[in-house]
């Protein structure tokens, strides 16, 4: 971890949320010889075919199979038939 005074982050603030973005790097600030805070990145941003593919690798080989199978030929639409309405009677 990077430590920092607050000064210096006042200074390079953006260029140091680069680091903590872009750099995964976790920095702690320091004020008057004591430690205030610590900033830390945020949780990973993931597109949804990346966790459509983190997915995937979770399943069985058996059950991976299927769900490729079903996604290229379009059983998809028979699955959403065999769903309940919600809101039929």
């Amino acid at each position: 971890m990077k430590t920092i005074t607050v000064t210096e982050m006042a200074r390079n603030f953006s260029s140091i949320m680069d680091q903590i973005e872009f750099g995964s790097e976790e920095i702690a600030l320091v004020r008057k010889h004591h430690e205030v805070a610590h900033i830390l990145p945020g949780a990973a941003h993931q597109n949804a075919l990346e966790a459509m593919v983190d997915l995937h690798r979770t399943l069985s080989e058996d059950a991976a199979k299927g769900w490729l199978e079903d996604g290229r030929t379009g059983s998809r639409k028979t699955a959403a038939n065999k769903l309940r309405n919600p809101w039929g009677s």
